[in-house]
Order: C-alpha cells, then sequence, then structure tokens
C-alpha cells in the first residue's frame, strides 16, 4: 500500500493541530517544571549529593590544624587597607629570612588585597569560613561554565560528576583549600573564556583575559593566543581592561604603593623562589646549578649558567608551543585545545609557580578528558592519558624530598606534551578502514 504525499501533508498538519490544541494548551508553568523535576530528580539528587561530600570532605581536610598562611596574609591586607595602613610593608620583611618572607609578607597584586577587605571586617575564623564559601562557589561555577562550553545538559549526570570529582578531590585543590589561595577565581574566570570563545564574544573575552591580569599579572600572556588569532579589538580590550584597572587599584591604595610593590615583587622573584620550590623550568634548574634552601646543587655552577639553561629552556618550550599553535587550523575542536597548551606553557615558564597553581591545570584536564575523544577515536588515548595524570594527582604518591621535590613540574611537563599531542591529532583525518 502506498500513501500519497498529500496524505503525509494532512498528517503532519493534523499532528500540528492536536499539538496546538490539546498538548500546547496543557503547558502550564506548574505541569513544565513538574516534567522537568520528574525527569531529571536523579541527575539531581546524584549531583547533590556528591557535592555535599566532597565538599564536607574539603571542608575537614582543610581544617586539621593547618595555618592557611595565604589567607592570613590576605586577611592582613585588606585589614590594612580597612584602617588606611599601606599595603605592602616591605620594610617589616626587608631583613626576614626568605622563606618567612615567602610565607608570610603580601607579595601579591592590589586585587587581591581589595578582594579581601570585606572579609577582614570579621574575625579570623569566621573569615576563613566564608573564604572557604565562597572559593567552593567559584569551583562550582567553574564546572558549571565548562559544562555549559561542553553542551551538557542536566541529564548528561556522569560527565558532570566526573568534573566534580576530579575538580574536589585534586591534590592542588587540597592544597588551595589548606592555604587560602585565591586561584578559584580565576579558574572559574579561565572557564569563562571557553564560553566566550563558543559564542564568538571576542571583545568579552579580552575583558576577562584582562581582570586575571589583575589578580596575577602572568595571565597577561594569554593575549599572545589572541594575537595569534588575529583578534585585534579583544587584544587590546584585554591590555585596556589591564591597565584601566590597575590604574585604578593604585590610585585607590596610593601611588607611594607603586614603588612599594616594585620592591616586592623584586624580591620574590630573586629570592623567594630559592626558599621555596618553583615547579617550573626556573625551579629545576634552581635546583640543578645552586644551592637552595631545600636542597644541594647536582651540577654546581654560577648564575650565568642558570640563566642561560633558563633561557634556552624557555625559548625551547615557547617556540614549540607558538609552532603547534600557529600551524594549527582554527576548528571548533582544536581551539580549546590550544587554551590548554597556553596555560601548560604558561605554568612551565612562571618564575616562581607553586602547587597551588596547578588548580589551572585542571581545566586542562577537564578539555583533554571529553575534547578529544569526541572527535576522533584516537582521542580515547588522549582521554586515557588525561585519566592516567589526574589518578596521580589525585593522592601526589611522592615524596617531597630529592629529586621528587619538583614532582609537579615533571607531572606539568607531561601534561604539556599530551596537550600538544591533542592539538596535532585534533585535525588529523581518520584513519579508513577497509573491509573485505
Amino acid at each position: 500500500m502506498q500513501i500519497s504525499s498529500v496524505e503525509v501533508a494532512n498528517s503532519r498538519n493534523r499532528d500540528a493541530t492536536d499539538f496546538e490544541g490539546d498538548s500546547f494548551a496543557k503547558l502550564t508553568p506548574h505541569s513544565i517544571s513538574d516534567r522537568f523535576f520528574r525527569s531529571h530528580w536523579q541527575s539531581f539528587f546524584l549531583i547533590a549529593m556528591v557535592s555535599w561530600l566532597l565538599i564536607g570532605n574539603a571542608y575537614r581536610g582543610a581544617n586539621t590544624g593547618r595555618v592557611h598562611e595565604d589567607f592570613q596574609t590576605f586577611y592582613n591586607a585588606g585589614y590594612r587597607l580597612n584602617h588606611g595602613q599601606p599595603l605592602y610593608d616591605w620594610k617589616t620583611w626587608s631583613n626576614a629570612d626568605d622563606l618567612h618572607f615567602a610565607r608570610f609578607s603580601y607579595d601579591y597584586t592590589p586585587t587581591v588585597g581589595i578582594i579581601a577587605r570585606p572579609f577582614a571586617v570579621f574575625s579570623m575564623d569566621t573569615a576563613y569560613k566564608l573564604w572557604f564559601v565562597s572559593q567552593v562557589l567559584f569551583l562550582f561555577g567553574a564546572i558549571a561554565l565548562f559544562a555549559i562550553f561542553s553542551d551538557y545538559a542536566l541529564s548528561g549526570t556522569v560527565p558532570i560528576t566526573i568534573c566534580l570529582i576530579t575538580g574536589m578531590h585534586y591534590w592542588p585543590t587540597v592544597c588551595n583549600f589548606d592555604v587560602g589561595q585565591v586561584n578559584f577565581l580565576m579558574l572559574f574566570l579561565l572557564c569563562g573564556l571557553l564560553v566566550c570563545q563558543k559564542r564568538s564574544q571576542f571583545t568579552a573575552f579580552g575583558v576577562i583575559v584582562g581582570l586575571l591580569a589583575c589578580v596575577k599579572y602572568w595571565a597577561i600572556g594569554l593575549t599572545c593566543l589572541l594575537l595569534l588569532q588575529r583578534k585585534w579589538r579583544a587584544s587590546f580590550a584585554a591590555i585596556c581592561t589591564f591597565a584601566g584597572v590597575t590604574t585604578l587599584q593604585f590610585a585607590f591604595i596610593g601611588w607611594s604603593e607603586v614603588g612599594n610593590f616594585s620592591i616586592v615583587a623584586t624580591k620574590v622573584v630573586t629570592q623567594v623562589t630559592k626558599a621555596l620550590p618553583s615547579q617550573s623550568v626556573f625551579g629545576f634548574f634552581r635546583m640543578l646549578f645552586s644551592e637552595t634552601a631545600f636542597s644541594k646543587p647536582m651540577l654546581p655552577l654560577n648564575d650565568i649558567a642558570y640563566w642561560f639553561a633558563c633561557a634556552i629552556a624557555c625559548a625551547s618550550i615557547a617556540g614549540i608551543s607558538y609552532f603547534v599553535i600557529r600551524n594549527t587550523p582554527v576548528s571548533t575542536k582544536a581551539v580549546p585545545l590550544k587554551y590548554a597548551l597556553t596555560i601548560q606553557s604558561i605554568l612551565l615558564l612562571l618564575p616562581a609557580c607553586h602547587i597551588v597553581y596547578f588548580i589551572f591545570s585542571l581545566r586542562v584536564l577537564w578539555i583533554l578528558l571529553f575534547i578529544p575523544a569526541r572527535h576522533s577515536s584516537r582521542g580515547a588515548y588522549i582521554t586515557l592519558g588525561a585519566a592516567s595524570l589526574y589518578l596521580v594527582a589525585m593522592h601526589w604518591p611522592f615524596p617531597d624530598t630529592g629529586v621528587w621535590l619538583l614532582g609537579f613540574f615533571y607531572w606539568s611537563l607531561a601534561l604539556w606534551l599530551l596537550s600538544m599531542c591533542a592539538l596535532l591529532l585534533a585535525d588529523k583525518p581518520e584513519p579508513v578502514q577497509v573491509t573485505a
């Protein structure tokens, strides 16, 4: 029996009429919400339960006799600003030993001190609890933005739960909660960059890069990726946002703080890297060539050899990253991988890079866990490599002595190589399978 095209058209019209007359008339706000919660209540329950368990575990771990030294530094900075005192009290620390200076002096941008001002109104204990809640919210916000970028609906419980577990049960996350760092705010903004890229809102992208750089100046390096993509307006927005906000901040805290900040920043770069291990090429060659507070040199050489080795290594990493990013076509699947490679390159090249900074590698892990396998069969190997690296960083199994003192540098180098492989494979055609 054959059905004519006229009968098919009439059937479609009847279906549309029935939908408009019956089904649509029954769709009230109450019925819509009722259907939504009936279909997604299991996802809500699972995500809420996992979140609550992870938050409780993180809070207990962060309050087991910890000093929260970074938060104490932020709190004291906010207290000084609230009482009209200078933000950078470098004279107090000018004669202090490097380790004491590294742990308790305020050597951050004015942004962090200004953010800490409302917390400094409360007692230290109450302020830290509020700070912990704010950091958890930023972490959850970062996961939500990554879910938006990846088009994960609420029904996609598995990927969201994986993001929650990897986000909360991750050694740099534990360290950030322990010391009370501000890096979760930056992770939130970094995930916002992915959403801006997906929606082609490049001016907003540039503004967010400028705000990131106001929190920690090294983030201005993300402008290089905009320049490579010839996004001139976004690059201009990033530079203007950074310059404008920084100018307003120093105008607010006093122009005399510019000189104090330059002195503190110089001390951080030149001396603190000798007191605390830097998980970057600078820390690696410092431990290799120079005597530090935590190690003896393996190859005792002078500072000229140290700086020469650092220059060669930095040029190599930057050059390889530039070549791979520049020669990979711009596509939907390649762009997030370019961001992943850029973030890891910046972390490897930082003069002072500590374990807490590898919270930014969390976004790189999320990209490598979900993006490559979605587009090609060979991407499964990238996903497997990213999962293996996460399992290593989930509970750091190596001692903080000897060669393993820079264990996260080796881990970061492996993640950088994996990001580069993922980008090189992004636009490779799938092998054709010939069947007999």
